[in-house]
């Protein structure tokens, strides 16, 4: 039974992290320093279920993270340690695809590139190719992903 705790396969999935991440950068790099997100013991759009007892749907019976955790994780590597990050969004050319940069002294540092493609496990995954154009060349990057089989996946993120 849905407990109006968050949308069942929704909420407590990688879509909802997909999202999380782009509200938490969009905010910030509008200027919004805090974003305040709702939670509770069992709502399935925590970050963590801190008891056994929680019921988020996915009869784990210990404390657990979340899919949106993920997004917590992404958006804080992003800003960095430095306190002088400045993010911008970045204009891209398909619907699902958002991309955000965070400079400090005026030097692009590190960009967060998200597909927000819905995948339900039939078919071939969609893809898409991203030029990133402007760069230096010759400049070495790390790239991180952030995986999953579905984007209605609850676990195995």
């Amino acid at each position: 039974m849905w407990n109006s705790h968050g949308q069942p396969g929704l909420s407590n999935t990688v879509e909802a992290a997909l999202w999380m991440t782009d509200w938490l950068l969009l905010a910030a790099s509008l200027g919004i320093e805090r974003v305040h997100f709702h939670h509770g013991l069992g709502f399935r759009y925590n970050t963590l279920q801190p008891t056994s007892e929680s019921d988020d749907g996915l009869n784990i019976t210990r404390p657990h993270i979340l899919p949106s955790y993920h997004a917590l994780l992404i958006v804080n590597e992003a800003i960095g340690k430095s306190g002088r990050g400045e993010i911008a969004e970045i204009a891209t050319t398909n619907l699902t695809l958002t991309a955000y940069g965070i400079w400090e002294s005026g030097q692009l540092k590190r960009m967060v590139v998200s597909n927000s493609a819905v995948y339900l496990g039939e078919g071939m995954k969609s893809s898409l190719k991203v030029s990133l154009k402007g760069l230096e060349k010759g400049r070495s990057a790390t790239m991180k992903r952030l995986e999953s089989n579905m984007t209605t996946s609850v676990t195995g993120v």
